[in-house]
């Protein structure tokens, strides 16, 4: 059987380890968020111009 401080070194990797996959999750997202928003932010400038034009 492992020693119990292991088990909870484990624990607390695995804890550490979630935490980063939600940190990369959130980012990732928001980098999509962010990424979408200027697309759509791009297309209606320009169909503005085209219709001022």
């Amino acid at each position: 059987m492992h020693p119990p401080c292991s088990i909870a070194e484990l624990y607390n990797i695995l804890k550490k380890i979630k935490v980063v996959v939600v940190v990369v999750k959130a980012g990732m997202g928001l980098y999509i968020y962010i990424y979408i928003s200027l697309q759509l932010f791009v297309y209606v400038v320009l169909f503005n111009l085209r219709l001022r034009l």
